[in-house]
């Protein structure tokens, strides 16, 4: 059992490491026309959740939930949930996934589209609440220059804990669950 546990710890470690390269490369954009980089946005859009009491699944989908923006500007949420889909719960995922047609509720209209498009494409969608709570409450309040941020540092706890859990654990009968590793009863 020690032996597995360690291996955890290192996969973990790893996948933590990764992730946070990826952030702070964000910072080598600069501010994209917003008061602040993405790497900051990051930071607090992840401190306002921590500070709100938000699960660490929401935490940690809050800090990377960008990082694939200076990849793929269009889809970058849907890019960036992808790699955290076998950690971080169904809920963490989907919000990541669709946050960008939810933050077009405060841009939409500049661009000739139209800013209720998350209402008629999720309203009934079971986590369509949770999503524009989040983009309201943290996505969109996250770009404060003034706004002091928690130190990266601090979420290497609980980015440890998401990267530490086996892939999908939510769903034990997931088929990706094999795919690679070979671990699961795909």
């Amino acid at each position: 059992m020690g032996d597995e546990y360690a291996k955890k710890v290192v996969a973990a470690d790893v996948m933590t490491n990764r992730f946070f390269e990826m952030l702070l490369h964000q910072k080598t954009f600069g501010p994209l026309g917003g008061p602040i980089d993405l790497f900051e946005h990051g930071l607090q859009t992840a401190s306002k959740c921590h500070r709100a009491a938000e699960s660490v699944d929401i935490v940690v989908m809050s800090l990377f939930h960008d990082i694939t923006e200076s990849i793929s500007c269009k889809n970058h949420g849907k890019a960036a949930a992808s790699l955290m889909e076998p950690y971080v719960s169904p809920k963490a995922t989907w919000i990541c996934e669709n946050h960008e047609v939810f933050q077009g509720l405060y841009y939409f209209h500049h661009f000739g589209s139209d800013p209720s498009a998350a209402k008629k494409l999720f309203e009934i969608h079971k986590f369509y609440q949770d999503c524009a709570d989040w983009c309201e409450k943290y996505d969109a309040a996250g770009f404060d220059r003034d706004y002091k941020s928690m130190d990266l540092e601090a979420f290497r706890p609980m980015a440890m804990e998401v990267f530490g859990r086996e892939p999908y654990w939510w769903d034990e009968k997931h088929v990706m669950r094999a795919v690679v590793t070979g671990s699961g009863d795909a």
